[in-house]
């Protein structure tokens, strides 16, 4: 039917628009790392995972925007990083400077809550830095 096909139409052109925002964050980062290849380490997407596949989604929520920031050693390499996209003309990043990062200690008590609950660093894979 035409309503069957206009949604299909509405849905690949979604695809392909994401595809494409898709695109461009994979250029801005690899500029990144070839401009400062030891200070820019990835998105954060790519340098964690969920333990288990099943918690795909909660880390995904939980992370929100974040998913997509970029990690840097310092403060002042985003800064740079900042300037760098701005006179390349693209589009503005989030960034994580590392040396600002200031970690609590997670209570014992939100371990232990009932059925499937936990912290989010409970179900992340990453390699410390």
């Amino acid at each position: 039917s035409i309503e069957e096909a206009s949604a299909q139409l509405i849905d690949a052109r979604a695809d392909r628009g994401e595809s494409e925002r898709e695109a461009k964050l994979r250029v801005a980062l690899e500029s990144l790392q070839r401009q400062f290849p030891a200070a820019v380490h990835g998105r954060v997407h790519e340098l964690c995972e969920p333990v288990m596949r099943s918690q795909d989604a909660a880390v995904a929520v939980a992370l929100g925007k974040n998913l997509d920031a970029i990690v840097v050693d310092t403060e002042a390499t985003a800064r740079e990083c900042i300037k760098y996209l701005k006179d390349q003309r693209y589009a503005p990043q989030t960034f994580i400077p590392l040396d600002s990062i200031r970690p609590k200690a997670i209570p014992d008590r939100l371990r232990q809550l009932p059925g499937t609950a936990r912290p989010v660093l409970d179900v992340l894979r990453y390699e410390p830095r």
